[in-house]
């Protein structure tokens, strides 16, 4: 691990920041980064259309740019839907699992 990737936080934190964010969605401004500890953390889901329940989350700080590889997810009750094509994701920086890459 480079000390660039260190410093992003474990990703532990980022996996305990988004289960909080996932199951309090609208208590997302009240979550801190892992990286920064700012208060600018945003999960969207990208749907094929606004009544889909299957999505890609998305789920980055908009402050540092250090974020989660998206995945697939049900999208929670009211998390912000995107439909795909019309999102506007930053190119943010991934948190990386390098726990299990050296195991």
């Amino acid at each position: 691990m480079n000390a660039e990737q260190q410093s992003a936080g474990s990703h532990n934190d980022w996996l305990s920041a988004f289960d909080r964010a996932y199951r309090h969605v609208e208590d997302l401004d009240q979550i801190p980064c892992p990286h920064c500890g700012r208060y600018s953390l945003r999960l969207v889901f990208v749907v094929d259309n606004l009544e889909s329940v299957d999505a890609t989350a998305a789920f980055w700080c908009d402050s540092c740019l250090w974020g989660l590889m998206p995945e697939r997810a049900s999208v929670p009750g009211g998390a912000v839907r995107i439909v795909r094509g019309t999102e506007k994701i930053p190119n943010y920086r991934l948190v990386l699992d390098t726990d299990s890459e050296e195991e």
